[in-house]
């Protein structure tokens, strides 16, 4: 379906509603923004946060290679534990009947 064009008098009086409205609305918005204060709040030292080891800069070809191969295993390991969550979800919805697909039998 086309869209039917407005008339220069429905823009007319789309602009001045449109100004209205602005206008009532306008008296909404706050000039200042609000500032609010937080008492009791404790600061932690720096001292006592846990801190995490340091990767040493002059690391090795071979060692660079073994943190790539951690990383693409723990990857490789989550893809696969949603890939088989998806399947048994999709397994319960076919046996108990709420997912009916003709071409795979059930």
């Amino acid at each position: 379906m086309s869209k039917k064009r407005k008339t220069r008098k429905q823009k007319e009086l789309a602009s001045i509603r449109h100004n209205v409205e602005s206008i009532k609305h306008s008296l909404h918005i706050h000039s200042e923004a609000p500032s609010y204060s937080i008492s009791g709040i404790k600061t932690e030292k720096a001292e006592s946060r846990i801190q995490m080891p340091v990767k040493p800069i002059n690391s090795t070809y071979a060692q660079k290679d073994a943190e790539y191969l951690k990383h693409d295993m723990v990857s490789i390991t989550a893809a696969s534990g949603i890939v088989a969550a998806f399947d048994v979800l999709l397994f319960a919805l076919l046996t108990t009947g709420v997912i009916h697909l003709n071409f795979l039998g059930y």
